[in-house]
């Protein structure tokens, strides 16, 4: 999965991708301590809402799930070049 980082300012949309940590592989997990569930896929409606709208990067750039930063084994994944976005 591609996730994208987006942020309106001044009526100009800029665009980010999210990079996973040095020396991820493709199918590495991405958890958010403390979040002990997981998204299947196909997920759809109100579920795939509610969890969509808690996906944004920190005031420091870092993809974030409700505040927590997004990990993999090899860490956490860099920050984005943009702040405060959000994540789809």
């Amino acid at each position: 999965m591609v996730l994208a980082v987006s942020k309106v300012v001044d009526e100009k949309k800029t665009l980010d991708l999210v990079a996973p940590p040095e020396g991820s592989k493709p199918g590495d997990r991405i958890v958010c301590e403390g979040c002990d569930s997981e998204i299947e896929p196909g997920i759809k409606g109100k579920r795939y809402t509610r969890i969509m709208g808690g996906l944004t990067t920190d005031s420091e750039g870092f993809p974030c799930f409700k505040g927590i930063r997004f990990q993999t084994v090899n860490g956490y994944c860099p920050p984005s070049k943009i702040q405060d976005g959000t994540i789809s």
